[in-house]
C-alpha cells in the first residue's frame, strides 16, 4: 500500500487549524524558527489513538530546541493520515454544505431506531481546543446494538465561541445477532 500526502492536509495546532489546499502550502517557516534561537526539533512521543487500513489518527507532541540541545518551545499537533485522495470533505465556512444523516434511510437499510455514544475520551486539553476520541453506537428498535463508529472530533474556541472544527470517521464496527 503506497501511502502519500493528501491534499487539502489538515493539521491541528495549538495555534489552531492549518489547511493545505495544495503542496507549496504546506510549509514551515524556518527561518522564522531560527530567528527565534531555533537550531533543531524533535519528536518526543508519537502516539496512535485509531486506525484502519485506509487511515491513522495519531498525536505528536514535539520538541523545538537550540544550537545547545536546550528546550526552547513544545507543541502538539493531531494529524490524520489516509490512503484515499479525494476522500476528504471540507467546509471552509458555515455556508459549505454539510454532511447530514437521513434517519429515514437508515430505519429502512438497517432497521436503526437510535443512537448513542459510546466510549468519550479526552486526548488532548487546551484552553482553546479539545481532542476527542469516542465512538457512536447504533441500536435497532429492540436496542440490541448493531454498529459502532469511531472517531475523533476536534472542539475548538475561535472568538469565545466554541465549536466542532474537524472529525475524522474510521469505518465502523458491525455486529450480527
Amino acid at each position: 500500500m503506497k501511502w502519500a500526502v493528501n491534499y487539502p492536509q489538515i493539521s491541528h495546532t495549538a495555534c489552531g487549524l492549518i489547511v493545505a489546499k495544495e503542496p507549496q502550502q504546506f510549509h514551515t517557516d524556518f527561518d522564522g524558527l531560527k530567528r527565534m534561537g531555533w537550531a533543531s526539533s524533535r519528536f518526543d512521543t508519537i502516539t496512535q489513538r485509531q486506525a484502519s487500513d485506509q487511515k491513522v489518527n495519531f498525536e505528536v507532541e514535539y520538541s523545538r530546541l537550540d544550537a545547545t540541545g536546550e528546550v526552547i518551545g513544545r507543541g502538539y499537533v493531531f494529524y490524520i493520515v489516509t490512503d484515499c485522495a479525494g476522500q476528504c470533505i471540507y467546509a471552509e465556512d458555515a455556508a459549505a454544505p454539510i454532511v447530514s444523516m437521513n434517519f429515514d434511510r437508515l430505519r429502512e437499510r438497517e432497521n436503526w431506531h437510535s443512537s448513542g455514544l459510546g466510549d468519550f475520551e479526552i486526548v488532548n486539553l487546551s484552553p482553546n481546543q479539545v481532542i476527542v476520541e469516542l465512538s457512536f453506537e447504533r441500536f435497532d428498535p429492540d436496542g440490541v446494538r448493531y454498529l459502532t463508529g469511531p472517531a475523533v472530533w476536534v472542539l475548538c474556541r475561535r472568538q469565545d465561541r466554541w465549536g466542532i472544527e474537524f472529525r475524522s470517521l474510521m469505518a465502523p464496527t458491525r455486529y450480527t445477532n
